[in-house]
């Protein structure tokens, strides 16, 4: 995760500047060995790491850019792997992809939204053939613009439905995707929105990591545009096989992903599902006994968007036979 990118930098840094110590090259081959597996075995084909946070994901790629700033600055770029440099494009196209008019991108599970300007930047000086990178920063006075508006990214899980480029755009973004590695909320499902310049449905964010009811409000559902059934939250917590798509991740999309995607003029569509248990939420401190956890619910979104007008939200809910329940959807304005 971000930890091992952070420290194998710290090993790169000093072989870097250090050269008079016997070891420097070692730990400078060690530090690049580690990051190249980890852009290879973290970082989803689409581009995102595999924690699916904005902020940590911006951190490692920031990371991953300070090893070819060093390695350039004191001539030892020959010692970079060859496709190095061609790895990390991807994550610089995920951003672009994922950025609003503002320069901003969507934050979820323990980030924030967060500007991308200055990494989009940065993959545009670093790939300069890629002028798509600067097109959303500046809405679209400089570079040029992308192929497509609208974007699947399935194996990070994000789909975005986009009118255009431009300062009023309008732009929504489904998780449909994998809990992720760490830092996780239960949010399956949840929709945001930006539109007209500003954010229209956001969510609760993140919090200082501590034990307050405020933290655990932002890991839960009902923190999110999702929905709640029987007032209780998603936990998929509970099934760590599912936090993240396994390997070979060799296919343009992930073998058993069964959410759906079509983008055609003037029109996208997206289906996802979330399919496992909900759980009763008991509040912080003394233990009050083991919270009910809900089986047997399946919960499909579909989301319409006819361009540039509006989005369409459909959500069905099926269960048991001879069940009753309520569900609850939540739109944070």
């Amino acid at each position: 995760g971000n930890w091992l990118t952070a420290e194998s930098l710290g090993v790169y840094t000093a072989g870097v500047l250090f050269p008079e110590f016997r070891e420097a090259a070692g730990w400078r081959r060690e530090a690049l060995r580690r990051l190249y597996e980890q852009l290879a075995d973290e970082v989803y084909p689409d581009g995102m790491e595999y924690e699916v946070a904005l902020g940590y994901n911006n951190w490692v790629l920031s990371e991953y850019v300070q090893v070819l700033r060093l390695a350039r600055l004191n001539g030892l770029i020959e010692e970079v792997p060859a496709d190095y440099r061609a790895r990390i494009e991807k994550m610089f196209d995920y951003l672009m992809k994922d950025c609003r008019p503002d320069g901003t991108a969507f934050g979820l599970n323990d980030a924030g939204d967060a500007s991308v300007r200055r990494l989009l930047a940065d993959g545009y000086d670093l790939f300069p053939e890629r002028a798509d990178f600067v097109y959303p920063i500046t809405q679209g006075r400089a570079g040029r613009a992308p192929p497509t508006e609208s974007a699947a990214l399935p194996y990070t899980g994000h789909y975005l439905m986009r009118s255009g480029w431009d300062r009023d755009a309008a732009v929504l973004h489904l998780d449909a995707g994998r809990f992720g590695a760490g830092h996780q909320h239960e949010d399956m499902l949840s929709i945001l929105a930006y539109a007209y310049g500003k954010p229209l449905l956001v969510e609760g964010g993140v919090v200082m990591y501590d034990r307050s009811r405020w933290r655990s409000y932002v890991l839960l559902t009902r923190a999110h545009n999702t929905l709640l059934v029987d007032g209780m939250d998603q936990f998929a917590a509970r099934n760590r096989d599912a936090y993240v798509w396994p390997k070979p991740w060799d296919t343009p999309a992930p073998r058993d992903c069964d959410t759906r995607w079509a983008s055609a003029d003037g029109v996208d569509w997206c289906e996802g599902w979330f399919r496992g248990p909900y759980r009763e939420y008991s509040g912080v401190g003394a233990a009050k006994g083991a919270p009910k956890v809900l089986e047997g619910i399946t919960h499909r979104r579909g989301v319409l968007f006819v361009k540039p007008g509006f989005w369409i939200v459909h959500d069905t809910l099926t269960g048991p036979p001879g069940q009753r329940h309520t569900a609850e959807a939540l739109f944070h304005l």
